[in-house]
């Protein structure tokens, strides 16, 4: 364009603005040079820009576009500690414990909570408030039992390595070690450990020859202070029929448990010696246990309880420590967080803005149920006013209360005069946290872990034909040439749709989930082919009523289960799988024209 001068001909000026658009539109963008330092910043008012996370749950979250530590806002609705609190800095502590290798929910039932990458998340959040927690684990983390079917062991060795991977891309710091570590042994935590960048300790647990396993305890700096945290286990507390306890546990492995009370007391000592101002317990001793040292043993500030299936919703205090536990499989994530305005202060639970909304909705959900009650009496005669007003009464009481706490909802939260304060909160690990698409990933990479391998090792079974009495599994296809009404009823129903609700979740290959899923899994007459399940897949007539071959064969009533015992149905809803079984209530929807009609209407009658 430089070479134009005035009165150019206009045909030569079009040319030359052509040429160049050409090369504007050619040239590559300009870019920033590259750096050296890692930055989680990312735009000049550092906050983070939106992009779509890769996972199969849609969210809208805010996360960060550039590498670093995941951020992401969270829901407004999901109770978080405060940043600050007066001028007391929030000390944080995320803990969980007894994981036992459940990584994420299975899907079974809707929005069930956990979930590794749903726990990423909630870090990144924190992350995004400015918070950084000290993250600890009490252990029972890699293995679902302490004996293993061995056609599962293959599987339970990939997921227990993606477990310690995540873990470490979590960013916990320290680990306890309980039995359900221990499932194959020391050399197989020793390589687990060795995957996951927290530490691994274990205070009471040595070899034959009195030699400690792991470190026995871990000395850092954290805001300031110096923590001490030390790690405790034994034999469950409570009996599981299912997974029983063997009493040659720790010899088997070639290990010795030490008294866990006397091991408590050498620890504190210890680590007061080596000046730590603050020590934490990880424990899997069950909560009698645990509590007895707590009362036993002075200079325990928190215990963190990873043995028992109960969660304690408010911290139990025990002398001077905090006693915390989480629900186990990893269904929430424990918060427990300090504001320290002076050392040596008592300690005083502080309230904030969201704890106050969530106490007035359950208190609304409380009066709405009372009126409900009063209602129904009301419609039962006037022999039953009285009653109505009771609960009309109990309405208008709690009313009150809601009116009262709806005028501190703008109050900040405060510290109590000459109190330090605390904050503690078991967080759901649900679905609308989205997830952490690292981990997510990680995720993905397992499920082809597992394909690959469980191919690989069923493709070595030989398939049993028939079992002892020579029946087998024939199908729903059999089943139908004289049971037509069950058949059309049986597929409107969710069990017909088990395996390809199965395919859908890309779960097809996993042990944890096929068996549940198809009919007659690796028994001797039914499904050795996981590739292709064909007749047998979903869950059909002979899961409940068993092997049908013979019967289908000769058509004798004798030959096939006709009274379905509870306990058939309760090997696949059971727990963490289907929480809320009821057997009954159930049947009413697998009973139907065809099958069960007159049990179906008995039901129906009772209330």
């Amino acid at each position: 364009m430089a070479l134009l001068r005035k009165g150019s001909p206009w045909w030569l000026m079009c040319c030359a603005l052509g040429l160049s658009v050409w090369l504007m539109a050619a040239r590559p963008p300009k870019t920033n040079p590259p750096t050296s330092k890692a930055t989680t910043q990312t735009s000049p008012a550092s906050k983070p820009t939106t992009r779509n996370i890769p996972t199969s749950r849609p969210t809208t979250h805010k996360v960060q576009a550039k590498k670093g530590p995941f951020k992401t806002s969270l829901p407004k609705d999901i109770l978080l500690p405060n940043k600050q609190i007066g001028p007391a800095q929030a000390n944080v502590i995320l803990f969980s414990g007894g994981l036992k290798s459940y990584y994420e929910p299975c899907g079974c039932q809707a929005d069930m909570l956990g979930g590794l990458p749903r726990l990423g998340a909630l870090v990144g959040g924190l992350r995004y408030k400015g918070i950084k927690p000290l993250r600890l684990d009490a252990g029972n983390l890699y293995f679902e039992k302490l004996k293993l079917a061995k056609s599962k062991q293959t599987q339970a060795h990939i997921k227990a390595d993606m477990v310690a991977d995540m873990f470490g891309m979590i960013g916990y710091r320290v680990v306890g070690v309980g039995p359900y570590d221990l499932t194959f042994g020391l050399s197989t935590l020793k390589r687990l450990a060795k995957r996951n960048t927290a530490h691994t300790i274990a205070s009471n647990i040595v070899d034959v020859a009195g030699k400690a396993i792991f470190p026995t305890h871990v000395v850092f700096d954290w805001k300031g202070e110096k923590v001490g945290v030390f790690s405790l286990t034994d034999a469950p507390s409570t009996p599981n029929k299912e997974d029983p306890w063997p009493k040659d546990f720790w010899s088997a492995r070639k290990l010795k448990r030490l008294a866990p009370l006397k091991t408590a007391q050498r620890m504190v000592a210890l680590l007061q010696k080596k000046g730590a101002k603050k020590i934490i317990l990880l424990s899997t001793l069950g909560f009698q246990k645990v509590e007895a040292i707590l009362e036993k043993v002075k200079g325990i500030h928190v215990a963190i309880e990873g043995a028992e299936d109960a969660e304690l919703t408010t911290p139990k205090r025990i002398e001077s420590a905090f006693l915390v536990s989480t629900p186990k499989e990893g269904q929430k994530a424990g918060l427990l967080s300090f504001y320290v305005q002076k050392s040596g202060l008592p300690w005083a639970r502080v309230e904030t803005a969201g704890q106050r909304k969530a106490a007035i909705k359950k208190m609304d959900e409380q009066v709405a149920s009372y009126m409900r009650q009063a209602a129904q009496m009301k419609k039962q005669g006037a022999a039953f006013a009285p009653l109505a007003g009771i609960y009309i009464n109990q309405a208008n009481a709690l009313r009150k209360k809601i009116v009262a706490a709806k005028k501190l909802l703008s109050a900040p939260a405060q510290l109590k005069k000459g109190h330090n304060g605390y904050l503690h909160f078991l967080v759901p690990l649900a679905r609308k946290l989205g997830e952490d698409p690292t981990i997510a990933d990680r995720l993905a990479r397992y499920g082809e872990d597992v394909k690959k391998a469980n191919l690989k090792a069923l493709a070595a079974i030989k398939p049993i034909l028939k079992n002892a009495k020579g029946n087998f599994y024939a199908g729903v296809n059999k089943c139908k040439t004289c049971h037509a009404a069950a058949y059309q009823f049986w597929k409107k129903t969710r069990h017909a749709n088990a395996y390809p609700t199965l395919v859908k979740d890309k779960k097809q290959y996993d042990l944890d989930c096929i068996g549940c899923h198809v009919t007659g899994w690796l028994k001797p007459g039914g499904l050795y082919n996981i590739k292709k399940p064909h007749r047998l897949a979903s869950v059909q007539c002979e899961n409940c009523h068993s092997y049908g071959g013979l019967h289908a064969a000769s058509a004798n009533k004798a030959l096939i289960v006709r009274n379905v015992p509870e306990s058939t149905c309760k090997g696949c809803h059971h727990p963490p799988h289907d929480k809320s079984f009821n057997f009954h209530d159930r049947l009413k929807k697998i009973l139907g024209k065809g099958h069960g009609e007159a049990r179906l209407k008995l039901l129906l009658q009772k209330k």
